[in-house]
């Protein structure tokens, strides 16, 4: 007979047996990762992928998301402070550019500067690009 190996609740394998016990149990209807509490099974819930983090996101959301989080007056105040023509060219690229891209050298140095780390500056883009998203559905929509 074919038979689920429950290991703390959880089946864990399928196995051909002679006869149940209380570590093998008729498996029907269940799938490796379901639950069993005893009399029948619960199916696990499909696992959540992990966010992608966009290689780029809207100018606008980008800053929305630093309004939201309170880390605008620190980026503005990080680009008015650069000096020379890297500095005119952060400024226009930061005023002028309809997007920004996460692994643009000003965007890590702007996230160590607003002491973020790589995976909070990750959250922020993730952030702006569901707003991105959201936009786009509003004009799909409309």
């Amino acid at each position: 007979m074919r038979a689920a190996q429950i290991i703390n609740g959880v089946v864990a394998s399928f196995i051909e047996v002679e006869e149940f016990t209380e570590a093998w149990v008729s498996p029907e209807g269940a799938q490796i990762g379901d639950t069993w509490d005893g009399h029948e099974f619960s199916h696990a819930p499909a696992p959540i992928p992990a966010p992608v983090v966009p290689a780029s996101v809207s100018m606008l959301s980008a800053r929305r998301v630093l309004i939201s989080t309170g880390l605008i007056a620190g980026a503005n105040a990080y680009l008015a402070g650069l000096i020379g023509m890297d500095g005119d060219l952060a400024r226009a690229d930061w005023e002028f550019s309809p997007r920004v891209h996460r692994n643009n050298p000003l965007v890590i140095d702007l996230g160590s500067v607003l002491g973020k780390t790589p995976g909070e500056l990750d959250a922020l883009f993730i952030a702006a690009d569901a707003l991105d998203q959201a936009a786009q559905a509003n004009l799909r929509a409309a």
